[in-house]
């Protein structure tokens, strides 16, 4: 198999609930350098991280959804994918209190709410990668240094997509080099 690239696929509908696993077979035939018959299988970790039962350490998956995006990220290395739409509904204070570093609760004081969700992104980006999920995680570490998000957590690159007005996306992990963005329609 000679998967290489980072590739994103975008689908815009207000109606992404269940078949996930479905979902990201069917995107995942559609890769280039995936072999006619390979076994795409999709499985679930504990914490609930997709991955191909049998392509395991050749192509990794992270998906997300918010507002009227689903998206599913391919890569061959380790991914974490995150999206957040901006809205008020989120009550970003009453989260960062009880799910957010001290420090990164501190960081937010006076700035505007767009701060919160590129905290949120990074954070929630890092424990997909990690398998870790969010549940009991995202206060253990802090995405803030000298006043400003990290570009990196752990030697793991955090990387903003800015295609997506209105909300906030970030990626964790993934190869070297360009995210390729494929906006696709749902077919399932």
């Amino acid at each position: 198999m000679s998967f290489s690239e980072n590739i994103l696929y975008v689908i815009e509908t207000e109606q992404l609930r269940g078949r996930t696993e479905e979902r990201i077979r069917m995107l995942a035939e559609q890769l280039p350098g995936i072999p006619e018959n390979a076994d795409l299988t999709v499985a679930r970790t504990e914490k609930g991280k997709p991955y191909f039962r049998f392509l395991k350490e050749h192509l990794h998956v992270s998906v997300t959804h918010s507002g009227r995006y689903w998206m599913c990220l391919f890569s061959p290395c380790p991914v974490g994918l995150d999206l957040q739409i901006h809205t008020e509904k989120n009550h970003p204070e009453r989260i960062a209190r009880r799910f957010f570093h001290p420090e990164e609760v501190e960081y937010l004081s006076g700035r505007e709410e767009e701060a919160f969700f590129s905290l949120w992104t990074a954070k929630e980006s890092y424990v997909k990668y990690t398998g870790t999920g969010i549940a009991g995680q995202l206060n253990t570490f802090s995405v803030i240094q000298n006043g400003t998000i990290k570009k990196e957590i752990e030697g793991i690159p955090l990387r903003f997509l800015e295609e997506f007005p209105q909300y906030t996306c970030c990626v964790s992990g993934g190869a070297d080099g360009p995210i390729r963005i494929i906006r696709t329609r749902d077919t399932i």
